[in-house]
């Protein structure tokens, strides 16, 4: 419920973007100076993907509902 109401907000979809952005930096920076395992590697990764993929849906899903920025400026 309380995500049908921020779908009408785009900025979910900036936020999802966001945050996998943010998630793969924090994977890349755990690889680099801690020693992790490969497991550990690929599920932040994933998990940072899949955000951007969330935030990517969210926008799409704006823009339909608001029958796109395109059709807005019809010439009559």
């Amino acid at each position: 419920m309380v995500l049908k109401n921020q779908l009408k907000n785009r900025k979910l979809g900036y936020y999802f973007i966001f945050a996998g952005a943010l998630m793969i930096s924090f994977a890349e920076i755990i690889i680099r100076y801690i020693s992790v395992g490969d497991f550990t590697e690929g599920l932040f990764i994933g998990i940072g993907i899949g955000l951007e993929i969330l935030g990517v849906i969210a926008i799409g899903k704006y823009y339909n509902s608001r029958k796109g920025p395109i059709n807005e400026t019809k010439h009559k």
